[in-house]
């Protein structure tokens, strides 16, 4: 994997820079700045894999629109700088039939997958109006899963086809939390925890229910689906689920009556797709079962937390070096779209800390 040859000093980046200023930066001051940021905040860094051992799956649509950072569109730049950042990846793009592929001529993708649409269903009540009405959920899985049946690398990265790289450093972090003694085995699903997208990884959100009273509705099992990176096995045992059964998946509370903990008066949906792989695979490994999105109760949210200290790490957007095109997220600056339960590297270290320790014979 190809890195500058002169990254400037440490001294010249502070430690304290926000992700909007990071993602300012030319890329080799971002990379400059890593080694500070994590010696201060005490994150493990390793050296970077070979470019050639990762396959990229980029799955979702063709994105045509324009940004600054991208004159020939999002996804064309979203390919060009995966090639910049790791030039021997394998690059699959899994896409739909219908997308623009002729906006991609010219770049050096490796295969691009052209796949009939499974389609998406309104989890809103009727005549609502908000940006994003539609369940993506059979989307994301079917597009993911033809993805990584033609890998053939060790390691993948699975990202949306909006989130530009800036930088190749994330694999430095690949296994870094992976030693044997901080890991109960009663929980271990996979061979390695999967890095995993803080935004938006949650672990509950605040706000008033139907009756005006200020409550907390969890989220267990929602670790973010924007991003993924791992073993390929791994990456594929969290992939390997069916498609959600619709329309009674993203219409579930359209006939049953809503939790005293919800918040989204509007919405319908059982679950979220970030819900929906993870609890899955919880089921299919554990027998854990998620009933709907904000189940609390005390056994559910125990094994969320524990799950998912074991199994993923959270890692901060500037350490992944990716960001939106589309969405223009800076992660620490959420807190004006969700007050509170966000999922970032301290609170999950935190989990890590508290439930991964070998268990007691």
């Amino acid at each position: 994997m190809q890195t500058p040859q002169n990254p400037l000093p440490k001294s010249t980046i502070s430690a304290d820079v926000t992700d909007r200023q990071f993602f300012g930066l030319p890329s080799e001051r971002q990379i400059a700045y890593l080694q500070p940021y994590c010696e201060k905040n005490q994150i493990p860094m390793g050296e970077p894999l070979p470019s050639r051992d990762i396959s990229v799956v980029i799955q979702g649509p063709i994105f045509t629109q324009t940004h600054e950072w991208a004159p020939k569109g999002i996804t064309y730049q979203v390919v060009q700088n995966i090639r910049k950042f790791l030039p021997e990846a394998t690059i699959i793009v899994a896409t739909w039939e219908g997308q623009p592929l002729d906006v991609l001529a010219g770049l050096d993708i490796d295969k691009i997958l052209t796949l009939p649409d499974p389609g998406t269903v309104s989890f809103y009540t009727k005549g609502y109006q908000t940006d994003n009405l539609n369940n993506n959920c059979n989307r994301l899985i079917y597009s993911t899963q033809q993805g990584l049946a033609v890998v053939q690398t060790p390691y993948v990265l699975k990202i949306r086809s909006d989130l530009l790289m800036f930088h190749p450093m994330l694999s430095c972090f690949f296994g870094q939390f992976d030693s044997p003694d901080k890991l109960d085995t009663k929980w271990q699903v996979l061979s390695q925890r999967i890095l995993s997208f803080p935004m938006f990884s949650i672990t509950y959100e605040q706000g008033t229910n139907r009756h005006g009273k200020k409550v907390n509705q969890p989220r267990p099992f929602h670790v973010s689906d924007w991003a993924y990176f791992g073993n390929t096995g791994d990456v594929r045992r969290l992939f390997d689920c069916p498609l959600v059964p619709e329309p009674q998946t993203s219409r579930w509370f359209e006939t049953r009556p809503k939790p005293e903990n919800d918040i989204w008066a509007q919405r319908l949906w059982r679950y979220s797709p970030e819900q929906y792989i993870t609890s899955n695979l919880a089921e299919r490994r554990l027998g854990i079962h998620l009933e709907h999105a904000s189940q609390d109760t005390p056994e559910i949210i125990d094994a969320s937390e524990r799950f998912i200290a074991n199994n993923f790490v959270i890692l901060d957007q500037k350490l992944w070096g990716l960001w939106s095109l589309k969405l223009q997220h800076y992660q620490d600056e959420l807190k004006k779209f969700i007050p509170a339960g966000l999922y970032h590297f301290d609170n999950w270290h935190k989990d890590y800390e508290k439930y991964c320790e070998l268990p007691l014979d």
